[in-house]
């Protein structure tokens, strides 16, 4: 970290800032609106409490999609120039290696009173876009339960290759492109499941 001009750990200016902060930023007032009615989905690991992005989307009546993400407002309870901005600022990212990970925030912002976990009330920034057609509607269907097919899509995988060998023989007669065989076969038997789904209005949670 120090090598590539990174910062390891959290400055006593940042920690200190962090015990100042008491709770998530409330979400009242006249510019918010509350869009908890929302099927709202995560492509984030299902055990992941660190989620700073959501998504939505639903049909309109000329056929055209409605798409909205939602990012986490970390800004709502970190000031512009303070500490914790600073420290993101210069880290810009956070840095995940094989023994450590090094928060681009602390934990307690990340995880919990700006992250968007499931049943807490948090505010967000939102991005809204108007104009993705037809075409996109497998990825609605798919976005609908789009932990179940992260999930399961390699449980799918290990289990058809031990069955019946598909994709060792994908590998055989298909040559280099067989990893794109391999994930068009994955993805349309999920997407089937999915659309299963989605027309009986179920959605799973993990």
């Amino acid at each position: 970290m120090i090598d590539r001009g990174l910062l390891p750990a959290f400055s006593a200016a940042v920690l200190d800032q962090l015990r100042g902060i008491e709770g998530p930023a409330a979400g009242d007032g006249t510019e918010r609106r509350d869009l908890r009615d929302l099927l709202w989905a995560s492509i984030d690991n299902d055990d992941s409490r660190d989620l700073d992005q959501l998504s939505a989307a639903e049909p309109l009546p000329d056929g055209a999609v409605r798409v909205l993400v939602a990012v986490a407002d970390v800004d709502a309870v970190v000031t512009a120039g303070s500490a914790i901005d600073g420290h993101a600022r210069h880290n810009t990212t956070s840095v995940y290696t094989i023994p450590e990970i090094f928060p681009m925030l602390p934990e307690r912002l990340s995880t919990d009173l700006t992250s968007l976990n499931e049943g807490q009330e948090r505010p967000a920034i939102i991005v809204e876009m108007i104009g993705y057609r037809r075409w996109t509607f497998p990825l609605i269907v798919i976005g609908a339960n789009s932990i179940f097919i992260y999930s399961v899509s390699m449980v799918l995988r290990g289990w058809l290759d031990r069955a019946v060998g598909v994709f060792t023989f994908h590998y055989k007669w298909v040559g280099t492109l067989a990893p794109v065989v391999q994930s068009c076969t994955v993805l349309a038997v999920m997407w089937y499941a999915c659309y299963w789904l989605y027309r009986r209005k179920i959605f799973l949670k993990l």
